[in-house]
């Protein structure tokens, strides 16, 4: 009985606040969600998705009906968007999320959004051809508005300092943060979502 309780007290909490605060200048916040929290999402990353492989098909002088093509199974969430640069052997100069990412990124939108003393209209998608680096933070939809980064415990991002903290020592203090808070979530069945911002 007290099994099935606490199963379904981690189901009705989806996403969890796992810690807020500052190192030296920097401002982070983490959260843990379930899987399920993913995807929910997946319909409108899959849309989002398609329509950057779009861009990418086109500008690389794919026939029309294969771009037509390839948009229809991405966004229908049949293939990832890594499936079709991979058969028309692209490689973007810069970083193409996959539609899991996507939909990290949406849920952390979201819900930094949510928190009363955030910027307005947080975004975490990666902007194109812009030479950020992926998984960026910004307060705004425009690349000028780049903050920070962010971190999602079952994505491809494993350095939250790359372009963003340039002090040896805060950089630790942060890549052991998300270690703990990630064994922390793991161990709930969840998964962890970090971002990390000057301020």
């Amino acid at each position: 009985m007290r099994l099935r309780r606490m199963r379904l007290a981690g189901l009705l909490h989806a996403i969890v606040k796992a810690a807020e605060g500052r190192v030296n200048g920097y401002r982070y916040i983490a959260f843990e969600i379930t899987p399920d929290e993913i995807e929910k999402e997946k319909p409108r990353a899959c849309h989002h998705a398609a329509s950057i492989l779009e861009d990418i098909l086109e500008e690389h002088g794919v026939p029309k009906k294969e771009v037509e093509e390839a948009v229809r199974q991405v966004s229908s969430c049949a293939k990832d968007v890594h499936d079709i640069l991979l058969k028309y052997d692209i490689e973007p100069d810069w970083y193409v999320p996959s539609i899991d990412e996507l939909a990290a990124a949406r849920v952390l939108a979201r819900t930094l959004s949510s928190i009363p003393d955030a910027p307005p209209d947080p975004q975490v998608s990666e902007e194109p051809g812009y030479g950020l680096p992926e998984y960026s933070l910004y307060w705004g939809s425009d690349a000028r508005s780049w903050v920070g980064r962010w971190y999602w415990s079952k994505g491809g991002n494993e350095d939250i300092c790359w372009k963003f903290i340039p002090e040896e020592d805060v950089c630790k203090r942060m890549d052991d943060l998300i270690s703990s808070l990630e064994s922390q979530a793991i161990k709930r069945g969840r998964q962890l979502l970090f971002a990390a911002w000057k301020g």
